[in-house]
């Protein structure tokens, strides 16, 4: 198994967010998830909700003229990670993987060190109101290779497993 969980992110129904007293538009809402990953809990709240906006690059993406990434997924301070589409013709599929660093620009400790060498393979709408993140434990350095094989369809039989698997993420 190359896929070891599967969280879906959606924009949540207008009623769901007057309840819950969420006023963005963009924000993202875990709403399923499958398998265990910890390398999101830096982006779980109080209420035990992980929500995430899809946020253009060009404030805090340093550009090194390799690959270059329009957007990111952010908890509005942390950045979970950029979105690498290099298949034009398939903007619905990108991958990623979390900040390496050791300390992030404000000087604080990065908490996503400890995962700083796994990947993370995306399926997207083309609006981006729905994302599917699929976590590759320890997989960053064939992340791209990884991003092929979900082109390709050879991942299939793995996202259906997690999508059968499925279980609420949070009680909205």
């Amino acid at each position: 198994m190359i896929l070891t969980a599967r969280y879906l992110f959606e924009n949540l129904e207008e009623e769901v967010k007057k309840k819950h007293g969420i006023r963005s538009l963009a924000r993202l809402d875990c709403t399923e998830v499958s398998g265990f990953y910890n390398g999101l809990n830096p982006f779980r709240n109080k209420k035990g909700m992980i929500y995430l906006f899809p946020t253009e690059t060009d404030d805090f993406v340093e550009y090194n003229g390799k690959r270059v990434a329009m957007m990111a997924l952010t908890n509005g301070t942390l950045n979970l990670s950029s979105l690498f589409f290099e298949d034009l013709d398939c903007l619905q599929f990108s991958y990623g993987y979390p900040n390496a660093r050791t300390k992030l620009r404000d000087g604080s400790e990065n908490p996503l060190l400890p995962f700083r060498f796994d990947g993370y393979l995306f399926l997207t709408d083309k609006e981006l109101k729905r994302i599917e993140l699929f976590i590759v434990v320890g997989g960053k350095n064939c992340i791209r290779e990884f991003y092929c094989h979900l082109l390709d369809g050879e991942l299939d039989s793995e996202i259906n497993r997690l999508r059968a698997e499925a279980r609420p993420y949070f009680n909205y």
